[in-house]
């Protein structure tokens, strides 16, 4: 089988879960599955490059030599023009892992849409024209959760046939080095969030809800760690922190740390925070409860789903509500077999078998 496969999201400048499904996918297909991986980048043609390179077996990088923007401006105005092959040559299946799939001159198609939750809020983006126009040609979707799938329907009218379910697996939670075992411990005790500064993570919401429990933890401290994808939200939320009483106790940490490091932190946290107004998946969820530490996360449909309910549910929309949460995790108010259901769902979710599954997906769509 040739597949083209995207692996753009391996060179973003901040890591993703959108990554760590790309990464995990490749990493674990068999000999059956000859590679053609492919990146339109321009500002990071280098990265790309070393990505493409460390996947082995590929003599010639695949990059484009226009920026992705310009490629999606032509497909939709050359009704998918130019094709995958003009790169890749004839393939079998191109997989875009990202909502975008190239046009193809007759191989099978197939999207992975994580979230649609930026697309629900701004239907006039861009990538949901693109994303209309792979609907409207017959190309096939792949959601990781079946609350996605329900968005996938609702939200671009999707049909059932050609719309497919195949859950993520579990990432490898680091026990990190020694060195950052130690700079872990010295952080004291901690609620750890992990994600993008991004408005569905709801960082200001839970600065709000450590606001209103800091005073009776006074030994606890609020780390946020992840990429600044927004701007503008990444401002507000470092306003929150310095406007609060507490801000001595709250660190926004705008750069995503190493794989280390950051088993290291979640394994040494007293709780991990997720008060995201929407999900596709939910990798930290899953993370957090493998390596046993309680999770007070929000009640959006795929949080239940995947997490099976297995953690301190909140609602997004109070502050109150978190800072409960938080409250009663810090103070212990919950079953030990909270904890130990909730480390043996995670242990339900395996990167071999997404892989497995996708092989028999791509072999599914060639027959069609």
């Amino acid at each position: 089988m040739q597949l083209a496969i995207d692996i753009l999201p391996l060179v973003e400048p901040f890591p993703s879960g959108i990554g760590s499904f790309t990464d995990n996918l490749i990493a674990h297909f068999d000999e059956s599955i000859n590679l053609k991986p492919f990146a339109f980048t321009f500002r990071n043609r280098a990265q790309a490059k070393a990505a493409i390179e460390h996947l082995g077996g590929v003599t010639k990088p695949l990059l484009s030599l226009v920026p992705a923007g310009a490629l999606h401006r032509s497909w939709r105005a050359l009704q998918n023009y130019p094709a995958i092959e003009s790169w890749t040559g004839p393939v079998d299946v191109v997989h875009g892992t990202n909502f975008v799939a190239p046009p193809s001159t007759g191989a099978a198609r197939l999207i992975s849409i994580h979230d649609l939750f930026d697309l629900k809020s701004n239907p006039t983006k861009r990538i949901y024209r693109l994303l209309g126009q792979s609907v409207a040609a017959g190309a096939h979707f792949h959601a990781s959760s079946r609350a996605t799938m329900k968005d996938c329907k609702d939200v671009l009218g999707i049909d059932d046939s050609h719309l497919h379910f195949i859950p993520l697996g579990l990432p490898e939670v680091l026990p990190g080095t020694i060195e950052a075992q130690k700079w872990a411990s010295e952080m004291g005790k901690y609620i750890l969030a992990v994600g993008d500064f991004v408005p569905r993570k709801n960082y200001l919401r839970l600065v709000e809800a450590f606001n209103e429990i800091a005073g009776h933890h006074r030994d606890v401290r609020l780390l946020l760690v992840g990429g600044h994808k927004n701007k503008i939200y990444s401002a507000q939320v470092l306003q929150a922190v310095e406007a609060s009483p507490f801000c001595d106790r709250i660190e926004a940490n705008l750069q995503w740390i190493d794989a280390s490091r950051k088993g290291a932190l979640m394994r040494n946290a007293v709780c991990v925070a997720y008060p995201s107004f929407d999900e596709g998946f939910g990798l930290p969820l899953l993370e957090a409860q493998s390596v046993a530490v309680p999770v007070v996360a929000t009640g959006c449909a795929s949080l239940l789903e995947v997490g099976d309910g297995h953690y301190i549910a909140v609602s997004a929309d109070s502050s109150a509500a978190i800072a409960e949460g938080l409250d009663l995790c810090l103070r212990g108010d919950y079953s030990a077999n909270l904890v130990a259901l909730a480390k043996s769902n995670a242990g339900k979710y395996s990167w071999r078998t997404c892989s497995e599954q996708f092989a028999l997906l791509y072999e599914e769509l060639m027959e069609k």
